[in-house]
């Protein structure tokens, strides 16, 4: 009988047991479910910064990394996009393979580094030679001899001369680089102290329309494009249409 009574005694006790337990299981998914929402509304809350590699302040680089700021504000205010001004593509690739920006714009031809992706073509740029023309330039061989105003180092139009240069037999002793901030270079023809301008860029650049404006400069023809892209595969020749600029009859690319 003790036996069966001590059996009996302990039945109501594992009930409660019992109770405790769910009890406190329950208070524990409710403070997971209470965790779990503070969670999601801190993350609903939180911004995501992505640091955006452009160009020159003055440039279509930063100007089009402005616009992909503000877009993106407008549709997914949790992200902000951080526009960082650099010289160029070639900096800009370099920036992230090293982490310090997360994206960048940068030109075709730039070399892709290891840890770095594509994600999208934006838009053609072309190649540019303002020239002067008391200079009497015409041709990308004219500019032996001549000061040439190119982009900052670490630009891909900076990079991308050389190449170009070197097919018509030019070197870097054959003529005077003048790298140069992008309203620095602009500024260098119309007072004197550059004899040509070059630069890739799209099309309707309104600095180069200001210089080509006033009536001294001219657009100069780049040929040869097809042999170009025995060595730059990259590269298509292209027409910059009639009025781009000036009213001026199109130009070969």
């Amino acid at each position: 009988m003790r036996d069966r009574q001590a059996k009996s005694s302990a039945i109501p006790g594992s009930a409660q047991g019992g109770r405790a337990l769910r009890i406190v299981l329950l208070s524990v998914s409710v403070i997971a479910a209470g965790v779990c929402a503070a969670l999601l509304l801190r993350s609903r809350q939180q911004i995501s910064v992505v640091r955006l590699a452009t160009g020159e302040e003055t440039g279509e680089y930063y100007a089009f990394g402005e616009a992909i700021a503000q877009v993106t504000q407008k549709h997914a205010p949790n992200l902000r996009i951080e526009v960082l001004v650099s010289p160029g593509s070639t900096q800009n690739m370099d920036s992230v393979q090293a982490h310090t920006s997360d994206m960048a714009l940068v030109q075709s031809d730039t070399p892709v580094q290891p840890a770095v992706q594509a994600v999208a073509q934006l838009y053609p740029e072309i190649f540019h030679l303002i020239a002067n023309r008391d200079a009497n330039i015409t041709s990308m061989a004219d500019l032996k001899g001549k000061r040439v105003a190119l982009m900052p180092v670490g630009s891909g139009s900076y990079q991308l001369f050389w190449p170009l240069a070197g097919h018509y037999d030019l070197s870097a002793q054959d003529l005077t680089a003048q790298p140069l901030a992008p309203a620095d270079a602009y500024a260098a023809l119309p007072q004197g102290e550059g004899d040509a301008l070059f630069r890739i860029i799209g099309l309707g650049n309104p600095a180069i329309g200001e210089l080509l404006k006033t009536g001294q400069f001219d657009l100069v023809p780049i040929e040869q494009i097809g042999a170009l892209k025995l060595t730059q595969p990259y590269l298509e020749p292209t027409v910059i249409p009639q009025g781009s600029y000036d009213g001026g009859a199109p130009i070969y690319r």
